[in-house]
Protein backbone atom coordinates (compact mmCIF):
# COMPACT_ATOMS: atom_id res chain seq x y z
CA UNK A 1 0.00 0.00 0.00
CA UNK A 2 1.17 3.38 -1.00
CA UNK A 3 1.30 5.52 2.26
CA UNK A 4 0.18 9.57 1.86
CA UNK A 5 3.31 11.79 1.49
CA UNK A 6 4.68 13.18 3.61
CA UNK A 7 4.24 11.55 7.17
CA UNK A 8 5.13 13.33 10.37
CA UNK A 9 7.13 12.28 13.25
CA UNK A 10 6.90 13.73 16.91
CA UNK A 11 9.84 13.13 18.88
CA UNK A 12 12.14 12.88 16.63
CA UNK A 13 14.96 14.03 19.29
CA UNK A 14 13.93 10.52 21.33
CA UNK A 15 15.64 7.35 20.48
CA UNK A 16 12.78 5.91 19.11
CA UNK A 17 11.98 9.02 17.00
CA UNK A 18 15.40 9.10 15.47
CA UNK A 19 14.99 5.01 14.82
CA UNK A 20 11.64 5.72 13.00
CA UNK A 21 12.50 8.24 11.30
CA UNK A 22 15.90 6.61 9.70
CA UNK A 23 14.11 3.09 8.74
CA UNK A 24 11.09 5.65 6.78
CA UNK A 25 13.87 7.23 4.85
CA UNK A 26 15.16 4.03 4.02
CA UNK A 27 12.60 2.55 3.10
CA UNK A 28 11.54 5.54 0.37
CA UNK A 29 9.20 8.01 2.41
CA UNK A 30 9.00 11.74 2.83
CA UNK A 31 9.14 12.23 6.05
CA UNK A 32 8.91 15.67 8.12
CA UNK A 33 9.82 15.95 11.57
CA UNK A 34 9.60 18.56 14.20
CA UNK A 35 13.11 19.90 14.99
CA UNK A 36 15.21 22.46 14.74
CA UNK A 37 19.16 23.62 15.78
CA UNK A 38 21.00 20.29 15.85
CA UNK A 39 18.38 18.25 15.32
CA UNK A 40 17.29 19.79 12.21
CA UNK A 41 20.77 19.24 10.91
CA UNK A 42 20.66 15.90 11.99
CA UNK A 43 16.57 15.15 10.51
CA UNK A 44 18.30 16.64 7.45
CA UNK A 45 21.67 14.32 7.26
CA UNK A 46 19.87 11.13 7.07
CA UNK A 47 17.30 12.63 4.39
CA UNK A 48 14.08 14.10 6.89
CA UNK A 49 12.49 17.13 6.25
CA UNK A 50 12.86 19.24 9.33
CA UNK A 51 9.79 21.72 10.10
CA UNK A 52 7.55 23.32 12.69
CA UNK A 53 5.00 21.72 14.60
CA UNK A 54 2.22 23.83 12.57
CA UNK A 55 3.45 23.11 9.59
CA UNK A 56 3.81 19.25 9.89
CA UNK A 57 -0.05 19.03 11.53
CA UNK A 58 -1.14 21.01 8.70
CA UNK A 59 0.41 19.05 6.21
CA UNK A 60 0.79 15.47 7.18
CA UNK A 61 -2.41 12.92 7.32
CA UNK A 62 -0.46 9.86 8.73
CA UNK A 63 1.51 10.80 11.65
CA UNK A 64 3.90 9.21 13.89
CA UNK A 65 3.91 10.08 17.79
CA UNK A 66 7.41 8.64 19.38
CA UNK A 67 8.25 11.43 21.93
CA UNK A 68 8.87 10.00 25.66
CA UNK A 69 7.21 12.85 27.63
CA UNK A 70 3.40 12.37 27.11
CA UNK A 71 0.85 13.99 25.76
CA UNK A 72 2.26 16.74 23.73
CA UNK A 73 -0.33 17.03 21.15
CA UNK A 74 -4.28 18.12 22.12
CA UNK A 75 -6.91 16.44 19.66
CA UNK A 76 -8.01 19.75 18.35
CA UNK A 77 -4.74 19.83 16.84
CA UNK A 78 -5.05 17.07 14.58
CA UNK A 79 -6.92 17.82 11.08
CA UNK A 80 -9.49 15.88 9.83
CA UNK A 81 -8.92 12.68 8.42
CA UNK A 82 -5.24 11.97 9.90
CA UNK A 83 -4.39 8.84 11.19
CA UNK A 84 -1.82 9.37 14.18
CA UNK A 85 0.24 6.14 14.98
CA UNK A 86 1.19 6.48 18.64
CA UNK A 87 4.49 4.21 19.54
CA UNK A 88 4.84 6.62 22.87
CA UNK A 89 4.35 5.83 26.23
CA UNK A 90 3.06 7.35 27.82
CA UNK A 91 0.94 8.26 24.84
CA UNK A 92 1.33 11.26 22.65
CA UNK A 93 -1.91 12.24 22.20
CA UNK A 94 -4.27 14.22 25.38
CA UNK A 95 -7.69 12.96 25.58
CA UNK A 96 -10.56 14.35 24.22
CA UNK A 97 -12.70 14.23 20.82
CA UNK A 98 -11.09 13.90 17.83
CA UNK A 99 -11.81 15.83 14.56
CA UNK A 100 -14.03 13.78 12.11
CA UNK A 101 -12.32 10.92 9.96
CA UNK A 102 -9.35 10.98 12.43
CA UNK A 103 -8.25 7.77 14.19
CA UNK A 104 -5.43 6.80 16.82
CA UNK A 105 -3.55 3.88 16.75
CA UNK A 106 -1.36 2.29 19.46
CA UNK A 107 1.47 1.13 18.14
CA UNK A 108 3.01 0.08 20.38
CA UNK A 109 0.95 -3.31 21.64
CA UNK A 110 1.76 -6.49 20.73
CA UNK A 111 -0.39 -9.48 20.98
CA UNK A 112 1.50 -12.67 22.64
CA UNK A 113 1.17 -15.89 21.22
CA UNK A 114 -1.23 -18.71 21.73
CA UNK A 115 1.14 -20.35 23.23
CA UNK A 116 2.42 -17.89 26.13
CA UNK A 117 -0.59 -17.50 28.80
CA UNK A 118 -0.39 -15.87 32.03
CA UNK A 119 -1.71 -17.52 34.80
CA UNK A 120 -3.96 -15.83 37.20
CA UNK A 121 -1.44 -13.06 38.60
CA UNK A 122 -0.30 -13.25 35.60
CA UNK A 123 -3.56 -11.76 33.83
CA UNK A 124 -4.45 -9.32 36.96
CA UNK A 125 -0.79 -7.95 36.12
CA UNK A 126 -1.68 -7.71 32.45
CA UNK A 127 -4.78 -6.23 33.29
CA UNK A 128 -3.50 -3.14 36.02
CA UNK A 129 -0.70 -2.24 33.58
CA UNK A 130 -3.26 -1.66 30.85
CA UNK A 131 -1.75 -4.04 28.45
CA UNK A 132 -5.19 -5.90 28.02
CA UNK A 133 -5.15 -9.54 27.62
CA UNK A 134 -2.93 -11.64 25.47
CA UNK A 135 -1.00 -8.32 25.04
CA UNK A 136 2.03 -7.03 25.65
CA UNK A 137 4.53 -3.89 24.84
CA UNK A 138 6.95 -4.24 22.00
CA UNK A 139 9.70 -3.00 24.49
CA UNK A 140 9.31 -5.90 26.86
CA UNK A 141 8.89 -8.87 24.14
CA UNK A 142 12.22 -7.41 21.79
CA UNK A 143 14.71 -8.46 24.15
CA UNK A 144 13.31 -11.85 24.00
CA UNK A 145 13.03 -11.89 20.78
CA UNK A 146 16.31 -10.87 20.22
CA UNK A 147 17.84 -13.08 23.31
CA UNK A 148 16.38 -16.50 22.03
CA UNK A 149 17.09 -15.66 18.27
CA UNK A 150 20.58 -15.87 19.44
CA UNK A 151 21.14 -12.10 18.12
CA UNK A 152 24.04 -9.98 19.43
CA UNK A 153 22.40 -7.18 17.48
CA UNK A 154 20.06 -5.50 20.28
CA UNK A 155 17.85 -2.91 18.61
CA UNK A 156 18.07 -0.95 22.25
CA UNK A 157 20.33 1.90 23.60
CA UNK A 158 20.45 5.79 23.30
CA UNK A 159 21.10 5.72 19.29
CA UNK A 160 19.10 2.51 17.61
CA UNK A 161 20.71 1.08 14.41
CA UNK A 162 17.65 0.77 12.23
CA UNK A 163 18.68 -2.36 10.81
CA UNK A 164 18.76 -3.80 14.46
CA UNK A 165 14.89 -2.76 15.11
CA UNK A 166 14.01 -4.37 11.31
CA UNK A 167 15.71 -7.51 12.64
CA UNK A 168 13.91 -7.32 15.85
CA UNK A 169 10.49 -6.48 14.33
CA UNK A 170 11.12 -9.82 12.00
CA UNK A 171 12.04 -12.07 15.47
CA UNK A 172 8.89 -10.73 17.02
CA UNK A 173 7.10 -12.16 13.90
CA UNK A 174 8.64 -15.29 13.65
CA UNK A 175 8.03 -16.27 17.46
CA UNK A 176 4.83 -15.30 16.87
CA UNK A 177 4.43 -12.29 17.94
CA UNK A 178 1.25 -9.82 16.03
CA UNK A 179 0.95 -5.92 16.00
CA UNK A 180 -2.71 -4.95 17.47
CA UNK A 181 -4.38 -2.28 15.73
CA UNK A 182 -6.89 -0.76 18.04
CA UNK A 183 -7.94 2.23 16.93
CA UNK A 184 -10.20 5.23 18.66
CA UNK A 185 -12.35 6.69 15.78
CA UNK A 186 -13.63 10.33 15.75
CA UNK A 187 -17.84 10.10 16.26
Amino acid sequence: ATLPAPIGLLGFKGTVGDAVAHLLVQEGHEVWVEASGRAARRAESIGARPVEREDLLQRCRLIVGASTTGPILAPSQLQPHTTLVDLALPPTLASGRLPPGCRVVAGETLLAPDRLRAAFWGRVWLTMAAYGRGCVYACLAEPLAIAVGGSDTWSQGRRLDPDAVREAGRALLALGYRPVVRSRFSS
